[in-house]
């Protein structure tokens, strides 16, 4: 599924500006139709700067609470990828807006600091479920898009390397995402993946470092206490910890 509807979260600060022009450029390649929201908050004045000076023609202004209001207006613009900019002065974690829309937004969801403007190497982190597999369709498009290199990791328990190597022995979680790599020969096949033991959200972010991956794809799995944007505990820790900018898919 390609983007045909580009919705981008737009405050005024300099993060939401950077997010805005990563929501131009994806739109201009996608060729998708790009809006922006701006919500306000009770008694703040009235919306000026970024919104009316971008250049976007389609404007939605909201009041509210902006974690509601931005989720709430992607649902009715049927948005198939919302944009938001992420505060370097508080990276990795996020803000109360974010997780917000992570929690109610049904859709694809871009987190981008303004220290990332390319998306050169992306990363997909599989956890070797079905459903985690599942982000290989639905965010299968994004490198094309960006004509970013595709590239994916997969943690195991250390327990459950090889007892034996060369006896033939397999565990069934990487025998089933080498399956689903080779069925994606765009994303780099099987050879694009690598296989770690350890601890998955320090795996995953070694991973990313080493790589020096701009951009990393997550599952996210939506729902959990509230407050909490969902997902098992490892995409929800991975949530708090990724420095670079993070693309999260429903599964």
């Amino acid at each position: 599924m390609e983007f045909g509807r580009i919705l981008v979260a737009a405050d005024g600060s300099p993060e939401s500006e950077h997010a805005l022009r990563i929501g131009l450029l994806l739109a201009g390649r996608s060729e998708a139709s790009l809006a922006v929201v701006r919500v306000r908050e009770p008694g703040d004045p009235a919306l000026e700067g970024a919104a009316r000076s971008s250049g976007v023609p389609l404007i939605f202004q909201r009041d509210g609470v902006p974690g509601i209001e931005i989720a709430r207006c992607a649902q009715q613009w049927h948005a198939d990828l919302v944009v938001l900019g992420r505060n370097q002065s508080s990276m990795p974690e996020l803000g109360t807006t974010t997780q917000m829309v992570l929690r109610r937004h049904h859709g694809q969801t871009l987190l981008v600091p303004r220290g990332v403007g390319r998306f050169d190497r992306i990363l997909y982190a599989l956890d070797g479920s079905e459903r985690g597999l599942g982000i290989l369709n639905k965010g299968g498009h994004f490198p094309g898009v960006t004509g970013g290199t595709p590239m994916a990791v997969c943690v195991l328990p250390p327990d459950s390397a090889e007892p034996n190597p060369g006896a033939g022995w397999s565990h069934p979680r990487l025998t089933r995402v080498e399956g689903a790599m080779s069925k994606r020969p765009d994303l780099g096949g099987p050879g694009a993946l690598a296989m770690r033991w350890g601890e998955p959200v320090a795996e995953v972010l070694r991973h990313l470092a080493e790589t020096a991956a701009s951009l990393l794809i997550l599952g996210l799995r939506q729902g959990g206490p509230r407050g909490d944007p969902g997902s098992g505990h490892v995409a929800r820790d991975l949530l708090h910890s990724v420095p670079t900018a993070i693309l999260t898919i429903p599964i």
